[in-house]
């Protein structure tokens, strides 16, 4: 579509029972010029018709068929596809959260043509809880300190929930294959993201499935790309001050993670992260000047593995735990 200010990208993939609810949501936004992309992904059950029910509904709903490529190929499909100055993403089984939540949100991108990135509310929903992730007011995050943003948990690592300027995704795209897709897709865009505002208008609505990505077990394949992209964020928080209780908290949780997929899956199977992980313990220096924030096992820990070695740490454990 000519001159469309927004393109909304949907990736389905089986999810019959949710899209409904999803694709309402956004027709029933009170922000009306957008394009709404929708990426069926070869689903097999009745993703795909219902897509098409809705484009005869609307002529601003455009619905690609495809075979299945995953998630991160449907995404960078609609990107090819759209025609948008901005794109957001929403997934099939998620909502708008209030009828108002993309105006409330884009009028501050057409306000101020520098911003690169728009960042709103989560309510994550489900398992009989619901927990609302908002800030109290508008955060502005300019001149390139965006990955501060992320060490201060303000920016999240979630694609969902933000709107981006198209010329960033003319840049970057999801990468294919991966499991923790969004957290690799942020890192990198944020290298581009000069300007980023925080706001606390409308919400997203994440829904918490058992069978979703977020709730699944961890396969080997999972835990090399979850090792692959705690190493990038590990690498770009080493550049920051701000990012010295981030690397802390992220490498204690990194050996526990480790240890469990050593205890999973075999000790043998991710033994070529040992290396990685040893260079990545903080100094000793370090480790006591912080470790009064943390619990005394973790900092012994990190203390023992700096000082003998993950690979002997872990044959210890083993003998003692196990």
């Amino acid at each position: 579509m000519e001159n469309t200010l927004l393109s909304i990208i949907v990736p389905v993939y089986n999810v019959e029972l949710y899209i409904r609810k999803c694709l309402d949501s956004i027709l029933n936004q009170t922000f009306r010029e957008y394009e709404l992309i929708l990426v069926d992904d070869g689903s097999t059950d009745q993703s795909g018709a219902i897509c098409d029910e809705y484009a005869l509904k609307d002529n601003r709903i455009v619905v690609i068929h495809k075979e299945n490529e995953g998630q991160s190929t449907a995404r960078n499909c609609g990107i090819k596809a759209s025609s948008g100055k901005y794109i957001t993403f929403i997934d099939s089984d998620d909502e708008y959260g209030t009828k108002s939540t993309i105006e409330e949100n884009i009028k501050f991108m057409l306000a101020d043509d520098t911003v690169d990135i728009l960042q709103y509310p989560t309510l994550w929903s489900g398992e009989g809880r619901e927990s609302l992730l908002s800030q109290k007011k508008q955060i502005y995050i300019c001149d390139g300190e965006s990955f501060r943003g992320v060490f201060r948990n303000i920016i999240t690592t979630t694609a969902w929930d933000k709107i981006y300027k198209r010329n960033l995704l003319d840049k970057v795209q999801f990468p294919v294959g991966r499991i923790f897709e969004d957290t690799f897709f942020i890192m990198d865009i944020l290298k581009y993201a000069h300007n980023v505002i925080i706001t606390n208008c409308g919400y997203y609505k994440y829904k918490i499935r058992s069978g979703s990505t977020m709730k699944s077990s961890f396969s080997p394949q999972k835990y090399v790309d979850y090792f692959d992209v705690i190493f990038k964020m590990l690498n770009k928080a080493r550049e920051f001050k701000e990012g010295e209780d981030f690397y802390m908290r992220t490498t204690i949780q990194l050996i526990n993670r480790y240890m469990l997929a050593r205890k999973q899956h075999g000790k043998d199977v991710f033994c070529v992260y040992e290396k990685q992980i040893n260079a990545y313990i903080p100094r000793i220096v370090s480790i006591m000047k912080c470790g009064f924030q943390y619990r005394l096992m973790d900092v012994i820990k990190l203390l023992v593995i700096k000082s003998i070695g993950l690979n002997s740490y872990c044959k210890l454990y083993e003998v003692i735990k196990w």
